[in-house]
């Protein structure tokens, strides 16, 4: 019996070791070259981002310049889009430096599912803002997909310009958060949890 309580309890901990925080996409922000973001215009720049499973999000952060810009975190893009659905984090406002820096904006409260996602930088500001570019083949580089433009509104996109050539650059961010257990891994700990409390009684 008492290894039996022991084993569950190593499985619990190996659980709860799991949610530890995880940075979900990373880029570096070294790669030459930037995109402007016309102030006033309808133009968006775009980058696709993959989750490989559930998270509790703790920050975004993108690489950037300008006078400012808006961040929206959407699950979809297009005609069907609805901004009150589908842009599940948005950050606006953001002033920036002239030069190109990281800035982390909080994301605590946000929840993702395991998919495809869209980070789409906008500006309302006079100068715009340009969001940096990296490598895609960078080492250390993932959970990033195609980086593209896009034209005529953020909930009535029509066009998307994205590319898959591996030398293609993908705009710089990185995405923190904690991995959601799955339901039957919380109910083991909590199992867990229960048997070692009447071990000890």
């Amino acid at each position: 019996m008492k290894t039996r309580t022991l084993a569950i309890a190593g499985l619990a901990l190996g659980v709860a070791a799991a949610s530890n925080a995880a940075m979900i996409v990373n880029t570096d922000n070294t790669g030459a070259g930037s995109n402007a973001h016309p102030a006033n215009d309808t133009l968006h720049l775009m980058q696709r981002v993959n989750f490989t499973e559930a998270f509790n999000l703790n920050s975004i952060a993108v690489s950037a310049a300008g006078d400012g810009f808006n961040l929206f975190l959407a699950t979809n893009v297009g005609d069907e889009a609805d901004d009150e659905f589908d842009i599940v984090w948005s950050a606006n406002d953001v002033e920036v430096s002239s030069g190109f820096a990281w800035m982390t904006l909080d994301a605590t409260g946000v929840s993702v599912e395991a998919g495809e996602y869209y980070l789409i930088m906008t500006s309302d500001a006079d100068g715009g803002a340009r969001w940096q570019r990296s490598f895609r083949d960078l080492e250390g580089t993932f959970g990033v997909g195609d980086s593209g433009l896009a034209t005529n509104g953020l909930d009535t996109i029509t066009e998307k310009t994205f590319s898959a050539d591996p030398g293609n650059r993908v705009y710089s961010v990185r995405i923190d958060g904690d991995p959601i257990p799955a339901p039957g891994a919380a109910a083991l700990f909590g199992l867990a949890g229960l048997t070692a409390s009447r071990r000890r009684r």
